[in-house]
């Protein structure tokens, strides 16, 4: 049966309606698709997105949820152990490889989400003076995170010129990109042709919170956790800030969020974890005439 004349008054009806019913129509269709935000949810949506944006899926999407829960097991799983310095540093020179896998596995999933995250930003940078600098700030933070988990404490001062060129490294990273934001958004002519566009600031916030904290406990490590806290304060916030980047329209060149699910922490980064844990071993066993003194 040939329902083209049908079809065709159907559309004569619908194109002798009034504009007002039409425009009202797809205006209530909108309002009921997108609903506004309460300022919780717009908090939690721009502070916690990356997560947020995958609440309606499955749980092993969520692949940054669980490489941080993942940077946690060491420190719950290690508490009562005999070391003599209270921090994450001195927990990992005695907890078993089980209970520092998932937290190495975490480390490698912040150091690749930051080499991703700048290869993403600086490929269709123009500037090559803002390239340079994304590169650095990208990569260095990156690097030195790995130094300071392939060192351990036993060998002191590469362990320590990690740790220091770690935390000045991302506190300058985390400047840079408030800055080149807030240049961004308050002149005519952005000094950037390509710019992270985010309203991310908690892990800025907590990272320098950490960092004062770490610094004023620095010497009581021995004695109580402030110090440990304060570990847990700039560790945690730094793999939000890394992990974060992977959102969708963090960057004007990749409109779409990168695939991270329980699969890349687990399989990929997990494999790139337990490398980095081997190397930390043998320095550890093998390099070191002591260990778990300091």
């Amino acid at each position: 049966m040939n329902h083209a004349p049908y079809a065709d008054a159907h559309r004569d009806v619908e194109s002798l309606a009034p504009a007002s019913a039409v425009h009202f129509a797809s205006t209530s269709t909108v309002h009921r698709l997108k609903r506004r935000q309460s300022p919780l949810e717009r908090f939690v949506s721009s502070q916690f997105g990356v997560a947020f944006d995958k609440r309606e899926g499955p749980w092993t999407n969520q692949g940054e949820a669980l490489a941080m829960l993942g940077g946690l097991v060491l420190v719950f799983t290690s508490l009562a152990l005999p070391t003599a310095n209270i921090s994450l540093c001195g927990y990992t020179e005695y907890a078993s490889n089980a209970q520092t896998l998932p937290y190495y596995a975490s480390a490698t999933a912040s150091a690749s989400s930051l080499i991703w995250s700048t290869v993403v930003s600086a490929r269709h940078e123009r500037n090559r003076v803002m390239k340079t600098l994304r590169c650095i700030a990208g990569v260095v933070p990156a690097m030195t995170m790995i130094g300071t988990f392939m060192f351990p404490r036993c060998k002191w001062s590469w362990h320590q010129s990690s740790v220091l060129a770690w935390a000045l490294s991302v506190s300058g990273a985390m400047a840079f990109e408030l800055l080149v934001r807030a240049c961004d958004a308050l002149t005519a002519k952005p000094v950037s042709e390509r710019v992270v566009h985010s309203a991310l600031v908690l892990p800025h916030i907590v990272w320098v919170l950490g960092m004062l904290r770490a610094k004023k406990y620095y010497y009581n490590s021995t004695e109580q956790y402030e110090f440990l806290g304060a570990e847990i304060m700039c560790t945690m916030s730094f793999a939000w800030w890394s992990l974060s980047k992977h959102r969708a329209g963090t960057f004007p060149a990749q409109p779409g969020a990168r695939v991270y699910t329980w699969r890349e922490y687990c399989l990929v980064d997990g494999a790139s974890g337990a490398a980095l844990l081997c190397v930390y071993r043998f320095i550890q066993f093998k390099l070191c005439a002591a260990w778990g003194q300091y």
